[in-house]
């Protein structure tokens, strides 16, 4: 399991919680599920068999969220 928080300003580390609702919603609507947690945390918990192209397949859909805000 991993995680990645969003954050609206890195020296304040005020928490991008609707940026992170964003991101989810984008994602799913894509075909990847990820997993809130915490104010502004996606956590990723991929199955112990995944193959490299879907790794890479899941940070295209979520590079695509990202930039989505």
């Amino acid at each position: 399991m991993s995680a990645i928080e969003l954050v609206c300003n890195r020296t304040t580390k005020e928490s991008a919680v609707h940026e992170r609702n964003v991101v989810l919603n984008n994602a799913f609507q894509n075909g990847l599920t990820i997993l809130p947690a915490g104010e502004s945390v996606i956590r990723f918990c991929p199955p112990l068999t995944l193959e490299k192209e879907d790794i890479d397949i899941g940070l295209d859909i979520l590079e695509v969220a990202i930039s989505s805000f």
